[in-house]
């Protein structure tokens, strides 16, 4: 059997069930849910930590949470707390320093949230606002360098990119560097080859993908390439970047086009540096963010606006292929792989 099992959040009230386990049986080309959590209104991000099998989601609103829940046979709530600040997108869970990270992207700043030995949420240790009154700040994404306690956070609103150094003892971050983008340009999620120390930055406003390198004995990138996300410029009106992966095997990086509602590939060349290579619809609209399946063969997408999410098969030679296939939810915005293929 082939079978894929996804953990879907979205922007549902808490009389949905706004958060969702669904498997994929890619053999039968159908969906089926599994389970599903509600009493939790816009579970717009979601992060899992296999090891002690904790789901942790923040709930988008005014006064921003996160949730903890246990992943045993029944899925249970385990605790809530506020998470330091308003609108979080996006939440972060380090296995190995056990701190959790969140940014706030209605308030401009991001938090840290030390773990305790079950895995639970304590109270913040850190909150960092990274705006001023003249600089309003959209952080939307925590990435780890994946040594020296060090991380990425992008800064759409002020075309920025931050990198911060963890203090596990002190649990405070300190700041390292920053990175400058064209104005207008809104980097909004990274991916990075740890081998190479190459990232991959998908800039939400210019529809392009930036290419650094970086250099860990200065903390500081060396620009690459640039590359669109849309066939030529005349394209980008009316098109936003979202999400951006790199696949299991290293050899693609996929882009989601939300406006245009593709998925875009493109080959990772030896030097790092990216060749278009092929574009698949989503079928439904804004896909806000995507999964890759842990064999590299299936793209599981969330259209947010569509109330869907699509499949796109990966094939033998890299080339995108969408399925006739979808699952109905309101409003799905993130997905998670949550076991690899039975």
């Amino acid at each position: 059997m082939n079978l894929y099992q996804i953990i879907v959040g979205s922007y549902g009230t808490e009389r949905d069930e706004a958060i969702q386990l669904v498997e994929y049986d890619a053999d039968k080309q159908v969906f089926r849910k599994k389970a599903y959590i509600d009493g939790v209104s816009s579970p717009s991000f979601l992060a899992f930590e296999p090891n002690k099998q904790i789901l942790y989601a923040v709930s988008e609103e005014d006064i921003g949470e996160i949730i903890c829940y246990k992943m045993d046979i029944n899925i249970r709530e385990c605790i809530r707390t506020e998470t330091g600040g308003s609108g979080p997108c996006y939440v972060h869970v380090d296995s190995d320093t056990d701190f959790l990270f969140i940014t706030n992207y209605g308030s401009g700043n991001i938090t840290v949230h030390p773990l305790d030995d079950a895995g639970m949420v304590s109270q913040l240790s850190e909150n960092i606002s990274l705006g001023d009154e003249s600089n309003i700040s959209h952080p939307h994404m925590v990435y780890p360098l994946g040594r020296n306690d060090l991380y990425f956070v992008t800064d759409l609103g002020q075309d920025l990119l931050f990198v911060f150094q963890l203090d596990r003892v002190d649990q405070k971050l300190t700041k390292k560097n920053i990175f400058h983008f064209k104005k207008g340009t809104g980097p909004r999620h990274i991916a990075m080859n740890i081998s190479s120390n190459i990232i991959y930055v998908a800039n939400e406003f210019s529809s392009t993908v930036s290419v650094y390198r970086y250099v860990h004995q200065t903390n500081k990138l060396q620009f690459l390439q640039d590359i669109l996300t849309v066939p030529n410029l005349e394209q980008k009106e009316g098109n936003f970047c979202a999400d951006i992966h790199i696949s299991p095997f290293g050899e693609f990086l996929y882009v989601s086009n939300r406006g245009r509602n593709t998925i875009v590939s493109y080959k990772i060349l030896e030097s790092g540096l990216l060749q278009r290579w092929s574009e698949a619809s989503t079928v439904g609209k804004w896909p806000r963010n995507f999964s890759v399946s842990a064999d590299g063969k299936y793209l599981f997408i969330a259209n947010e606006h569509s109330d869907s999410i699509n499949v796109i098969q990966v094939n033998n030679d890299g080339n995108l292929t969408t399925l006739p296939v979808h699952y109905s939810m309101t409003s799905p915005t993130c997905i998670l792989m949550h076991e690899k293929r039975i």
